[in-house]
């Protein structure tokens, strides 16, 4: 049985400051980085705490204790669109946390998700982050929300306030589905004053009080961070103890090589896709990764890319294909198969789910088809998608 650390963090850099915060709270930890993590990684127990570029394109095989409550599992990232939440959440991840979240929020975030047994709270405090307007009868001062739950909410303010005080909460329209949420509840103890940014201010705790179906159904919205750009996101429930699921078979290569009468793989082949393919010069993001590529072509099972440099043979990764201007990317997972000779990359698609392959198809009813097999090399490829995508310019 591996020796397993209560929090687990795994990254290529970003999250030092985070492995401080941890030691800084006293709180078992170990944090693998780079080449350190290999292929397989024993799971923690409490806490896997990951960037948002590991997690996207090179992340290992966490190895759990099947006997054992599986582990909280949060990813740190700087992006936000849904279907890259669709992709974290399918991944298993819990929640998604913005690198903006200051580090107080987050200290109070993961003393929440540490907390066990009968400290555990039954409605979690979660640190939404951000400005809030307050006041006794009408929101008249400006304070930091600190937490957020359903019952009630905790925000620093400069002023002493009693308990026992009926306040009002204007949380900011950023969090409540575009306009500003006034939330009625009181005071329920008068916390001891702080310093925080050279200044005293109190962690005022507040209770709320009669809320009516509307208001309650945006406060829930508002907690999931189901807007946009929110510091937090709820992507699936905590965990309860049990087995963790099988990781779905990958299906068969996208790209496919024939064998010459010698026995050697042809080259011209390489790149034919078993699905028909479709021109497609629009940008292509890899997660996590710096700059974005310009598409060749595309097709349900995989795609090929120009350039490509920096991306390694059968690494795989989480890419973002593009559609119309102000639409939101198709977010897929992909092993990257094989260079050609023109210096770009071939890509299959990997575990595509339901969305992912509707998200495809809108993509591919948009642009010109290719035919598969009379191109008698890379080079007069690219020479076709070339001239496809002048027409379509003209």
């Amino acid at each position: 049985m591996p020796n397993r650390p209560r929090v687990l963090l795994l990254d290529d850099g970003e999250l030092a400051p985070v492995e401080r915060m941890l030691r800084k709270m006293d709180v078992e930890c170990q944090r693998l980085t780079g080449s350190e993590i290999g292929r397989r990684v024993a799971g923690p127990t409490d806490l896997l705490i990951t960037a948002g570029r590991r997690t996207l394109n090179a992340m290992p095989e966490i190895e759990l204790d099947p006997d054992a409550q599986a582990p909280v599992w949060v990813c740190i990232h700087g992006q936000d669109f849904l279907p890259m939440r669709e992709r974290l959440r399918e991944m298993g991840v819990h929640y998604l946390l913005q690198n903006a979240l200051d580090e107080d929020s987050r200290r109070r975030f993961v003393r929440e998700l540490l907390r066990v047994g009968a400290e555990r709270r039954s409605t979690p405090r979660l640190p939404v982050g951000g400005e809030v307007e307050y006041g006794l009868e009408r929101p008249q001062h400006s304070g930091r929300l600190v937490e957020l739950a359903v019952d009630g909410c905790r925000i620093l303010t400069q002023e002493r306030v009693a308990p026992g005080e009926v306040m009002v909460v204007r949380l900011p329209a950023a969090l409540a589905d575009g306009r500003a949420l006034e939330l009625g509840g009181r005071v329920v103890r008068e916390p001891e004053p702080t310093l925080h940014a050279g200044h005293a201010v109190h962690a005022t705790p507040i209770r709320f009080e009669a809320l009516d179906e509307t208001r309650r159904a945006l406060l829930e919205s508002a907690i999931r961070g189901e807007r946009i750009g929110t510091r937090l996101t709820v992507l699936a429930a905590r965990p309860e103890p049990a087995a963790p699921p099988a990781p779905p078979e990958a299906p068969p290569p996208a790209y496919e090589a024939t064998a010459t009468d010698e026995g050697e793989v042809d080259d011209r082949d390489v790149y034919r896709l078993r699905a028909a393919r479709h021109a497609y010069d629009r940008p292509v993001q890899v997660l996590g990764a710096d700059g974005a590529w310009l598409g060749c072509d595309l097709s349900l099972t995989g795609l090929r890319i120009e350039g490509g440099a920096g991306l390694e043979d059968d690494a795989r990764v989480t890419v973002a294909l593009y559609g119309a201007s102000r639409e939101e990317p198709v977010v897929v997972a992909a092993r990257v198969v094989r260079g050609h000779d023109g210096g770009g990359v071939a890509l299959t698609f990997e575990a595509l789910g339901p969305t992912e392959a509707a998200g495809l198809r809108r993509l591919l009813e948009r642009a010109p088809a290719l035919d598969a097999l009379d191109r008698p090399d890379p080079a007069a490829g690219r020479m076709v998608v070339a001239e496809l995508r002048d027409a379509a310019r003209a």
